[in-house]
């Protein structure tokens, strides 16, 4: 069993990603080594506490936060890309990096982000590991995307929920999944559910009649309008296309083209690891310590479940 690279694929979730920390807490008791561990959205934050070796102060942390404690990480982007700056936020982060680097962790590291400017996935695996958390926790809409070189970096969960491919990719001989969303992103959920609102609504509207009478009585009015509107999505896809500065709308509208557009790759919902482990905290996401340490005795007892098929499968 030992000779296999085991990697751990922590995936998004908000709060409920407090539940990774009781998945690794049982690792630890087994002493099951992990070769490769990656984590998007919230479950960055886990997983570089993780390969930092700081996961015990982080734990503490977060049973020890107040709703209070939440206003400290307020600051107001001025820039107009998202609605936190994400500065204060860094000086929280920065007590689990204590000033690290990718190449400085004992732990092989990868944190996927998703590229606003391509809707590509890159993943960071060297440089500043607080930089690298703040881009793969910026959701597009409530934190300003981190700028790197030609890329304009948001939320890994975006495009990949639990990234499991780059731990193979990278030498993982046995991959497991934490999911503690559900299988879909937030932006991916509120697009299909928007879709299916717009089909059932323009079915009802009858809309085809509706545009003819409207083209009859005001054919240049419409004209205008349609050309308008042709023209302000032609100039975001320009502006796009030349990496020119962004402002909240226009990333979250590009942001929810992304989405809707990966969620119909199937292994965004069903990732292809060789294990998935799903704590019981779908549904929740109240902020109180008394909720953060349920979740983190919830992704402990689906852990400690799923031992006897984990090491069946290692076994093998």
């Amino acid at each position: 069993m030992m000779k296999k690279k085991i990697g751990i694929a922590l995936g998004g979730g908000f709060l409920r990603a407090a539940a990774h920390i009781g998945v690794l807490q049982v690792f630890k008791e087994e002493r099951i080594p992990i070769s490769f561990i990656s984590g998007c959205s919230s479950g960055a934050i886990v997983a570089a506490a993780y390969a930092s070796g700081t996961l015990e102060k982080l734990t503490e942390t977060i049973l020890n936060l107040r709703r209070r404690d939440i206003l400290n990480f307020i600051d107001f982007c001025a820039t107009g890309e998202g609605l936190l700056e994400g500065m204060k936020f860094r000086v929280f982060l920065d007590q689990f990096t204590k000033g690290q680097r990718f190449e400085d962790l004992a732990v092989k590291l990868f944190l996927p982000v998703s590229d606003v400017y391509t809707g590509e996935e890159i993943i960071q695996e060297s440089g500043d590991l607080t930089t690298a958390i703040q881009a793969s926790i910026a959701v597009p809409g409530l934190f300003k995307p981190k700028r790197i070189k030609d890329h304009l970096l948001v939320d890994g969960g975006l495009i990949n929920l639990i990234p499991v491919q780059v731990l193979k990719d990278r030498g993982a001989d046995f991959v497991i999944g934490v999911n503690v969303s559900g299988g879909k992103s937030f932006l991916s959920r509120t697009g299909v559910k928007l879709r299916h609102k717009i089909i059932r609504a323009l079915k009802n509207y009858n809309l085809e009649e509706k545009i003819e009478n409207m083209r009859i009585r005001s054919e240049k009015r419409l004209a205008f309008v349609l050309g308008m509107a042709g023209f302000l999505r032609d100039s975001l896809f320009l502006k796009r296309a030349c990496r020119h500065p962004l402002n909240l709308v226009e990333i979250s509208f590009l942001c929810y083209e992304i989405a809707t557009r990966i969620t119909s790759n199937a292994d965004f919902i069903n990732p292809p690891c060789d294990f998935l482990i799903q704590p019981d905290v779908l549904g929740k996401n109240k902020f109180s310590p008394k909720e953060m340490k349920n979740f983190i005795v919830q992704g402990y007892i689906s852990a400690k479940e799923s031992l006897p098929k984990i090491y069946k499968l290692l076994e093998k």
